[in-house]
């Protein structure tokens, strides 16, 4: 069999997702105020962890105005990995 130490690190691993992307903005340079949401909700298959691991990617954005003149944004990003 295979002596090296990563053995059971090798193979191959697929993923299956779903991607949602929600903004309100019109346009990102005509109108850059306003929300942004994108997430990716889906699961890792045959990892070396577990067979199935699902994850979920979540990023936030607020942009708005200052004073008429100065752009300003918020970001949130979360990523979570569950095993079981």
């Amino acid at each position: 069999g295979d002596q090296s130490p990563t053995q059971h690190l090798s193979g191959m691993t697929g993923s299956v997702a779903g991607h949602v992307v929600y903004s309100n903005r019109t346009a990102e340079l005509a109108s850059p105020a306003g929300t942004r949401i994108d997430v990716t909700a889906g699961r890792l298959i045959h990892t070396t962890a577990s067979e199935q691991t699902p994850f979920v990617l979540l990023d936030v954005k607020q942009t708005f105005t200052l004073a008429n003149r100065n752009l300003v944004s918020l970001s949130v990003n979360a990523s979570s990995y569950f095993r079981h």
